[in-house]
């Protein structure tokens, strides 16, 4: 079971870090280019600014993700912002993922996971994450309690009522969650981004580095100005080896994750692109 686990949270942590990717040549749902022509003008990456972020989140907005896995589509993913609701008196908000396989997948190797993270409007930190994973015969729920005044976070596995109570900094993370806090980031070409991501009671300090700009067309979405964004996890002061992901994002005011490219010992290479996104209602 220990061996199924660790297989499982390198799955999560790439899944959703789903923040990232490159793009892979000759796929035909993504392309990237340097240079493009728009109304007979010729624009280049290099001119593409990265706009100023929103710091508030449209309730109802929902983003869905198609998993290729080696060029075969094996599934999808969900993200979506609920609502708010109250944690220990402060405004969250509810942050629900669902990443599923298809019916050709899932005869082959089921998941049918649920992620709950609510984060707090103002700092932007995990309250709380809920976990319900369904992979294979692997099962389990979970929640943990974040408190960051007090820099501790309580843990219980509710399937076999094992519990555990550890560190955390400042303003942590979840996996889920350090999706939505990049977003809230005004970056530039160059900067390298430093947070922290809790992940099965453990710490991992992420730096993110803005590596390049370039314009990204989806099908059936259309062409984006975007910039790359290339992380590396470091766990006790030493770098993960287990797995990369490297991803776009938009340049506009949404910063939507639009392709991403996750690759580890395991899975080989697996591709998150962008679908569909519904903006929800604006604050």
């Amino acid at each position: 079971m220990k061996q199924k686990s660790r297989r499982n949270n390198v799955f999560l942590i790439l899944l959703t870090f789903s923040l990232l990717s490159i793009i892979f040549s000759g796929c035909a749902v993504a392309k990237t280019t340097n240079r493009i022509k728009i109304d007979g003008r010729l624009k280049v990456a290099k001119d593409i600014q990265i706009q100023e972020t929103k710091k508030l989140f449209n309730i109802g907005e929902k983003i869905t993700f198609k998993i290729t896995w080696l060029g075969v589509p094996v599934g999808t993913v969900i993200s979506e912002i609920k609502g708010i609701e109250i944690i220990r008196g402060k405004e969250s908000y509810r942050i629900e993922l669902t990443a599923e396989t298809n019916p050709v997948m899932s005869a082959v190797f089921p998941v049918r996971d649920k992620f709950i993270s609510f984060m707090d409007i103002k700092t932007l930190g995990t309250l709380r994450h809920e976990v319900n994973r369904k992979e294979g015969f692997y099962r389990k729920q979970a929640f943990t309690d974040f408190y960051p005044e007090q820099n501790y976070a309580y843990f219980k596995n509710s399937l076999d009522g094992s519990e555990k109570t550890f560190k955390i900094p400042d303003t942590p993370q979840d996996t889920l969650t350090a999706f939505y806090y990049l977003r809230t980031l005004n970056i530039s070409l160059g900067d390298t981004v430093t947070y922290n991501i809790i992940n099965s009671e453990k710490i991992y300090t992420i730096y993110a580095n803005i590596v390049k700009k370039e314009f990204i067309k989806l099908k059936n979405l259309g062409t984006f100005d975007a910039f790359l964004i290339k992380p590396k996890a470091e766990l006790e002061g030493k770098e993960t080896t287990r797995g990369s992901a490297i991803g776009y994002f938009s340049a506009d005011s949404k910063r939507l994750p639009l392709i991403s490219i996750l690759r580890s010992y395991l899975f080989t290479k697996i591709i998150i692109t962008l679908t569909r996104y519904e903006q929800g209602n604006t604050q």
